[in-house]
């Protein structure tokens, strides 16, 4: 692995993106256009829905030996654990969500069914008022 860069810089929110990737590429079995749409909703999310100052981080990383995780962790608003299911229904909103941004909650309807076609789900690791992280596995090809 590569130590953590700044790979952008939002300079209204004085947020960075900072990226943690491998330093070789890891092959993998995807439409890489919509896997590349399903990260694109969660970075912005995580942008919408972060604070000034507070950086987020997109991380690529081999879990196993046959299976990457792609990941957007913020340190935003984070979710309720009662909410986490219903995010993840039809354009759901949560009160927290509606009062820091704007939006229809289109990208996370369609980045599960993105995901849903690469057999992999959407998941989340969450708390009010700490964050959030989204991920999803694919697997490696050999």
């Amino acid at each position: 692995m590569t130590p953590s860069t700044i790979c952008f810089r939002l300079p209204m929110k004085k947020i960075d993106i900072i990226k943690d990737f491998p330093k070789d590429s890891i092959p993998i079995n995807c439409d890489i256009d919509l896997i590349n749409l399903a990260r694109s909703n969660l970075v912005s999310n995580a942008i919408k829905y972060s604070p000034k100052n507070k950086d987020i981080y997109v991380s690529i990383k081999q879990i196993k030996e046959d299976e990457v995780e792609i990941a957007v962790k913020d340190n935003g608003i984070g979710i309720k654990k009662n909410e986490f299911n219903k995010i993840f229904g039809d354009f759901y909103r949560t009160s927290d969500g509606k009062e820091q941004a704007k939006g229809f909650e289109i990208g996370l309807r369609l980045t599960r069914d993105i995901l849903k076609l690469h057999n992999s789900t959407l998941q989340l690791k969450s708390e009010k008022g700490k964050g959030s992280k989204f991920y999803f596995t694919l697997p490696i090809t050999k």
